[in-house]
């Protein structure tokens, strides 16, 4: 495994534990604000639910209020935690030339839906109270689609030759 695939692993699997741990409780709370008592019948950890209230309180906001859209928005981002699974299993096991189709959609697919949060956390009625903190929180979610678009853009993935016939 390159560098640059241990790197792209490293950060799925990360992503996996976000998407599994934190991203979950806008879904299991439906669409629209999420109050404590919401919040406090989830069956997630009470550290996870902690920094959930931590991070909507100082960083993002639009997670507390998880308006409609947003809430559609995280029912997408419900299919990246399979894509994760395989992304990972292949790297691991070296067949990264399988990964290639599904890692062109997610990197889209993730560009698109951070696309528009990050205006909305910028331009919205929901800002973020920290672009710092909110920049450094969501940079990882737009660099890694795009180092993921430039690893499989080309027909052969890192950089391997057609043999010739």
């Amino acid at each position: 495994m390159t560098g640059g695939d241990l790197l792209i692993t490293a950060a799925l699997f990360v992503f996996l534990v976000i998407a599994v741990l934190a991203d979950s409780i806008n879904l299991l709370a439906g669409p629209g604000p999420i109050s404590d008592a919401t919040l406090a019948s989830l069956p997630h950890f009470e550290a996870v639910k902690a920094a959930f209230v931590w991070f909507s309180r100082d960083v993002d906001p639009l997670l507390r209020m998880n308006p409609p859209w947003f809430y559609a928005m995280m029912m997408l981002n419900l299919g990246s935690v399979s894509f994760y699974v395989f992304a990972i299993s292949r790297f691991i096991k070296g067949k990264t030339e399988t990964v290639r189709g599904p890692a062109l959609f997610w990197s889209g697919s993730m560009l698109s839906i951070l696309f528009v949060i990050v205006f909305e956390e910028l331009f919205g009625p929901h800002p973020t109270k920290n672009r710092l903190q909110f920049a450094l929180a969501y940079g990882g979610y737009i660099l890694v689609p795009v180092i993921v678009l430039f690893r499989f853009w080309n027909e052969e993935p890192a950089g391997r030759k057609k043999k010739a016939h």
